[in-house]
């Protein structure tokens, strides 16, 4: 089988650039069971225009705008949905309609078009009409969240098939219910590439401080995994100095990059609270795997983001928050997680002086996790097959 895979944003690995790396996942899915990928992303300055990952996944990052260096609309570690600069916002129309044509121009070579987002998919939608070729769609929660609802309704409904990936959350739920489809089940696909080595960064770091404890947050710095998702972006900068006022051996590590307010404030907040010895910004890593290996408790993860994903995979156990997604899912405090109210600092605090107090309880919850999200999380080689016996159903 031949796929197209449309996206926004892809990982560039040789340039440090790891921006929607689940996709990729997924092109390695397909790939080691026996597809041939083409994969169709926007080009950016300092990425090359192709590039062949293996023998069955060829990238190509379309340029739209001349001169190359000058393209402001795609850019590494910045979603769609905050161009940034005006040049940036008045790129958009034309990188679009480039994409529609980019596609039209692929379709007559594959069997079926995978489009990450449904924006994506409302740009493919004209070479499913001209070429014929079943175009399905993976919606992400940004393009729910930003595109106007009729719009979403109208490509849910000219797509051959929508890919149910979300388990039975709220949100999901309610993307079904208001959204019709022909949905397909199946699980995110969750490459699995780490190693059994600890970066070099992180080993500087624990080297000085034997049998330390990891915490490990994973996440774009953004406002909304503040506001929206509850994430401690910053409450665990005082949960953890009330750690270090009991003596605890601990370290917490940040992975991630985004908003330059967010980055200063963090580092702002471990110097008020002395806290240089203790925590470390990593920044952003293409290898998040290799980190999350060598942790003893993962945050960043809602529901079913790939967050939460990539730490199920791994049997890490992971703090989550009582947001409605988290509750209305398969997770369970003290059976599979643990669970926090957002902005209770004390009992963030109390959590985590828990989790390093019960290191055998705590990875119980992460074996635990592995075996309750079997039916929604698969490791790409496997999962990939999954999708190429659905995908088969619809050419």
């Amino acid at each position: 089988m031949k796929i197209l895979i449309c996206t926004f944003s892809f990982p560039y690995i040789d340039g440090n650039v790891f921006d929607s790396r689940f996709v990729y996942g997924e092109a390695v899915g397909y790939a080691d069971n026996e597809a041939d990928v083409t994969v169709l992303t926007p080009h950016f300055p300092g990425s090359p225009e192709l590039e062949h990952l293996d023998e069955k996944i060829r990238v190509i990052r379309f340029p739209y705008f001349l001169p190359r260096s000058a393209q402001k609309a795609r850019a590494p570690g910045k979603p769609l949905y905050n161009p940034g600069s005006l040049l940036a916002l008045l790129q958009l129309p034309i990188l679009c309609l480039v994409f529609i044509i980019r596609i039209i121009l692929q379709a007559g070579k594959v069997d079926i078009i995978h489009a990450q987002w449904t924006l994506t998919a409302l740009l493919a939608l004209p070479a499913k009409w001209i070429t014929g070729k079943p175009l399905v769609v993976t919606a992400r929660g940004s393009d729910i969240r930003l595109l106007p609802a009729c719009l979403n309704r109208f490509i849910f409904r000219q797509v051959d098939a929508a890919i149910d990936c979300f388990g039975p959350t709220i949100w999901n739920t309610r993307t079904k219910a208001s959204f019709p489809s022909n949905y397909i089940s199946l699980p995110h696909l969750v490459l699995d590439d780490s190693s059994a080595e600890m970066p070099d960064d992180m080993k500087s770091v624990i080297k000085e401080k034997p049998g330390a404890f990891i915490i490990l947050y994973i996440g774009r710095f953004h406002p909304i995994k503040v506001t929206e998702s509850k994430l401690p972006l910053f409450d665990l900068i005082p949960a953890v100095a009330s750690l270090k006022n009991n003596n605890s051996n601990f370290h917490l590590f940040y992975i991630g990059d985004g908003e330059p307010v967010i980055m200063n404030k963090l580092e702002g907040m471990i110097k008020a609270y002395d806290l240089e010895g203790s925590v470390t910004l990593l920044g952003p890593k293409t290898d998040v795997m290799n980190y999350i290996k060598h942790c003893n408790l993962g945050i960043g993860g809602v529901a079913f983001n790939g967050v939460s994903q990539e730490l199920t995979i791994l049997r890490k156990p992971q703090l989550l928050f009582t947001t409605e997604d988290n509750i209305h899912s398969p997770w369970r405090d003290e059976q599979n997680a643990l669970f926090c109210i957002p902005n209770d600092l004390e009992q963030l605090s109390d959590k985590l002086a828990w989790a390093i107090d019960h290191p055998l309880d705590l990875r119980n919850l992460g074996i635990k996790a592995a075996n309750d999200m079997k039916p929604f999380f698969v490791e790409s080689r496997e999962g990939g097959g999954y999708y190429i016996d659905k995908f088969s159903k619809l050419t």
